[in-house]
């Protein structure tokens, strides 16, 4: 299959592109391994002889070299963590998919990927998403009815702590044992003033809400896999952001129950 010859400025966007498209699956919950074979079926769509991509949970290196041309080569240094977006991802890959097909030409690629990237989730899926898994998770460890609806009022004020006070944090470890202290102190009150309420279901019901849980699986995967940097450095995080939330609900427990 032959390929148009690429201008430079089409290279650059095309680079800047994948960068984009590595990020976004990082963020919406794509493995290490996937979002490689991704980028690299991309650059060779596109004619480029030779590519080289080095991704890490906290950057991503492309390097493209194209006939005729002096190899490029980008970074991105990734600092957000969002929620898994399974609804980015599959359109990020389909996407990929429809350019390994049928080329699109760079400029529309670059369209179609700032319009995935502007996609944003319904915060009222979000919401009711952390509700029902506090609740759940409530009852599921021998809470009753009225704890379960409790785990879904506080579930709420994680909800917007996360909404509002997250991106004032500058990192998650701070914003989860912030979080975890103020829902673990309201928790505690709230049952000392209701004693038919139990706040060890409660707190495990919305301590659920906040663990990474997926996080820390997709870690021993990237392992078990050879990616042992990303899997470590992964774990590393998550095991801090789980200490964290420890930390909030045990000073709570200690200075109000």
């Amino acid at each position: 299959m032959e390929h148009a010859a690429l201008t430079n400025n089409e290279i650059d966007i095309l680079t800047k592109q994948c960068l984009n498209i590595g990020e976004a699956m990082y963020c919406a919950g794509a493995e290490i391994s996937r979002i490689e074979d991704t980028l690299y079926r991309l650059g060779k769509a596109y004619g480029a002889e030779h590519v080289s991509i080095y991704a890490l949970t906290s950057s991503i290196v492309v390097t493209m070299e194209f006939p005729g041309e002096a190899a490029m080569t980008q970074s991105r240094r990734i600092r957000r963590r969002d929620s898994f977006d399974l609804k980015k991802l599959e359109d990020l890959n389909s996407l990929s998919r429809e350019c390994t097909a049928q080329l699109l030409p760079v400029e529309e690629l670059r369209r179609r990927v700032l319009a995935i990237l502007e996609e944003q989730p319904k915060q009222s899926m979000i919401l009711l998403g952390e509700i029902l898994a506090a609740s759940a998770f409530a009852v599921f460890f021998g809470g009753t009815l009225f704890d379960m609806l409790a785990a879904a009022a506080f579930a709420c004020c994680i909800y917007l702590l996360q909404r509002y006070v997250q991106p004032l944090c500058q990192g998650r470890i701070f914003f989860n044992i912030i979080t975890s202290f103020l829902v673990g102190s309201m928790i505690c009150g709230v049952c000392r003033l209701i004693p038919v309420l139990h706040a060890g279901q409660i707190m495990i019901g919305d301590i659920m809400v906040l663990i990474p849980g997926i996080a820390i699986t997709n870690s021993m995967r990237y392992v078990l896999s050879g990616d042992s940097i990303s899997g470590l450095e992964k774990l590393i995080d998550s095991v801090l952001l789980a200490g964290g939330i420890a930390v909030g609900f045990t000073l709570a427990i200690y200075f109000v129950a």
